[in-house]
């Protein structure tokens, strides 16, 4: 017979980050969307990554918990650069530059995945 028997946690080594650290990284990436150059979704990706990572585990619950500002700018944000990526997946396939398109792919799938993350996982925590 095989199953979990116990989970054990151990104590977050990191304190809870603050809301102006959070909202830049998203302001970051947001401007570096704006531009709509495919060039740049990869580096954007990398900021909310660090966002996202941020607000995971015990220390990003204890930031979100009772932070109306932190909760809202990041429902924002996120509200913000999900039409923003749309807009430059629909330009890469207007222009139907296959390459283009495969490059730009793996970043694009992976700022949409922490954009869910987010906007999924962290907020609804």
């Amino acid at each position: 017979m095989c199953g979990i028997i116990c989970v054990l946690s151990r104590k977050a080594g990191r304190s809870a980050p603050g809301r102006d650290e959070v909202l830049a990284l998203l302001a970051e990436s947001r401007a570096l969307l704006t531009k709509r150059d495919a060039s740049r979704v990869a580096e954007a990706s990398k900021v909310l990554s660090r966002a996202d990572e941020l607000l995971k585990g015990e220390p990003g619950v204890h930031a979100l918990v009772g932070n109306r500002e932190l909760a809202s700018g990041i429902a924002s944000a996120v509200a913000e650069m999900t039409p923003l990526l749309a807009a430059i997946e629909s330009d890469l396939e207007a222009a139907a530059d296959a390459l283009a398109i495969e490059n730009a792919a793996e970043a694009i799938a992976s700022a949409k995945d922490v954009l869910w993350s987010l906007h999924n996982d962290r907020l609804r925590t």
